[in-house]
């Protein structure tokens, strides 16, 4: 009795402490990688509108050297999953507007109006300095991807930083 009770405890401390199953990311999300993304926290469920739960996983990249023009410069990104498990990897810290930026993390992911998701990111500049960046994430209606909307995005943050999402949401409807 006793032996079976304690063989139930570890069983149960093991399962207690044990991290959750993590996705795999397959490589060929994003094209131009040293590596395999590093997964840098636990997925998100995001339920926009009507349609069906979206997954948000966000990662960390390392670029190859030819897809970057600063050293030491690594990326980040989501992978999106949607329910039938097709998977769409987003370059959000590294390139376009973002390219100079250091990505240290992402710190939030909800949804905003007209179906789009805001991500707020730890940032460096290349001199050092701390920065967030708040960005927008769009699905184009014809082709289903998503992408960074540069100008929504730009224009959001034109005075300041949104400082979370729920500033995000304020903003974009009280334009």
């Amino acid at each position: 009795m006793k032996k079976g009770l304690l063989s139930a405890l570890a069983l149960l401390t093991t399962a207690a402490f044990s991290s959750p199953a993590r996705p795999i990311i397959p490589s060929g999300l994003f094209p131009g990688i040293v590596e395999a993304p590093e997964i840098q926290r636990g997925d998100v469920t995001l339920r926009l509108g009507k349609e069906k739960p979206l997954r948000l996983t966000p990662v960390r990249i390392e670029p190859s050297r030819d897809h970057v023009q600063w050293a030491n410069t690594p990326w980040c990104g989501v992978v999106l999953t949607d329910s039938a498990d097709k998977q769409q990897g987003v370059v959000t810290v590294g390139q376009g507007y973002t390219e100079v930026l250091k990505c240290k993390g992402l710190l939030a992911a909800g949804t905003l109006p007209a179906a789009r998701i805001g991500l707020i990111y730890a940032t460096q500049t290349p001199h050092g300095g701390d920065e967030r960046v708040a960005l927008i994430l769009a699905r184009d209606t014809a082709s289903g991807r998503w992408a960074i909307d540069d100008s929504a995005t730009e224009r959001l943050s034109a005075k300041s930083v949104p400082k979370t999402i729920s500033d995000m949401r304020r903003r974009l409807t009280t334009r």
